[in-house]
């Protein structure tokens, strides 16, 4: 039988690893990986020049560690000197740590890993990045569970890292457009933030809703919009000229309506066309949105009804958040200006 290359049974060894990076639930405990590919889990208690000792296991020469990762996110990593090891505290609990082979430090408030992909949100600037797996040496979320490609890799990358709270932060690679992976996560956000109106627009259109309650409402769905001057189109079958409301107004509005009993149904959102960037630096999508109306009246009885197709307008633009105490820019997608395209019976 022909014998594989060498470097071909690297690869094939390296997207093993891949594969057990891509679908590992990672460890909540302390683990130890020695030279010999072996994984030995056990309390790691304490580590002097020679060894690092276990509880209930048999001690581990420094010459056989490869790297040590406790339950809390702390790694442990061989130096060069003196046989001796460091440690990297896992001091900040807030984010999740992405160290890369290049031994770059990545905080993300979110990581997804999709088809040999590792995408997360940088807490730095807010935007979206995608890495492949391959360039991932180690993730450590901030529950202290990991997820790692191959321990001696990951080591390798440590070696370079000063520590775990000192992090780099990618540019996005144009500031002209979003890439693709960014319109895909702010498409869902709009989306999601599309239904959170929908559901305040039903707490405000209930009669018997709690009026705390529906306060509470206006002021969530005042919070998904990009700011209070946003209007929003009213038309009705019974009039041929349209309403313009503030949000605020439009909300309170729809709290005071005329009826015994109000529903409101969003139906069919969807995209119409992709967010793309404006002469003011900020960027702009449309949603599609068809509503049913229907109004009632004392005895439950419908006494106006219609469907309107609306479009909501959204906009994608960077907001400052205090961290520990430093001014962090970050980007997350609002909702803007709601017009009617045409409004007819059912």
């Amino acid at each position: 039988m022909t014998e594989l290359p060498t470097d071909m049974i690297k690869l094939k060894f390296r997207l093993l690893m891949l594969c057990v990076f891509l679908f590992s639930k990672g460890y909540a405990q302390d683990v130890v990986y020695t030279q010999e590919g072996k994984k030995v889990e056990g309390k790691i208690k304490t580590v002097n020049t020679t060894q690092v000792l276990l509880e209930s296991k048999q001690p581990i020469n420094l010459t056989d560690l490869v790297i040590g990762i406790k339950a809390n996110g702390d790694v442990l990593i061989p130096t060069d000197k003196d046989a001796a090891c460091r440690w990297l505290v896992n001091e900040d609990k807030q984010y999740h740590k992405i160290i890369t082979v290049n031994a770059e430090v990545f905080a993300a408030e979110k990581v997804d890993i999709i088809n040999k992909k590792v995408a997360y949100q940088d807490y730095l600037n807010g935007r979206r990045f995608v890495l492949d797996a391959l360039e991932v040496a180690l993730i450590i979320y901030n529950n202290g569970i990991y997820k790692m490609t191959d321990p001696q890799i990951a080591r390798k990358s440590l070696e370079k890292v000063k520590d775990l709270k000192t992090y780099t932060s990618r540019k996005p690679v144009s500031s002209i457009e979003l890439s693709p992976e960014e319109q895909d996560y702010f498409s869902r956000r709009a989306r999601k933030k599309t239904e959170a109106l929908s559901l305040y627009l039903s707490i405000l259109s209930d009669a018997k809703a709690d009026e705390l309650y529906q306060d509470d409402a206006v002021t969530q769905a005042i919070g998904l919009f990009v700011d209070e001057d946003r209007l929003v189109e009213v038309t009705s079958l019974n009039s041929d000229s349209a309403r313009y409301y503030k949000i605020d107004q439009y909300l309170n509005h729809i709290r005071m309506l005329p009826y015994s009993r109000v529903e409101i149904l969003w139906n069919q959102i969807a995209y119409i066309n992709q967010i793309k960037r404006a002469a003011d630096g900020n960027y702009y999508g449309l949603i599609s949105i068809e509503q049913i109306f229907r109004g009632f009246n004392d005895e439950n009885r419908v006494i106006y009804e219609d469907v309107t197709r609306k479009n909501l307008q959204v906009v994608v633009k960077p907001y400052n958040q205090m961290i520990d105490g430093k001014e962090i820019q970050k980007w997350d997608v609002f909702l803007s200006d709601i017009g009617v395209q045409n409004t007819s019976s059912l």
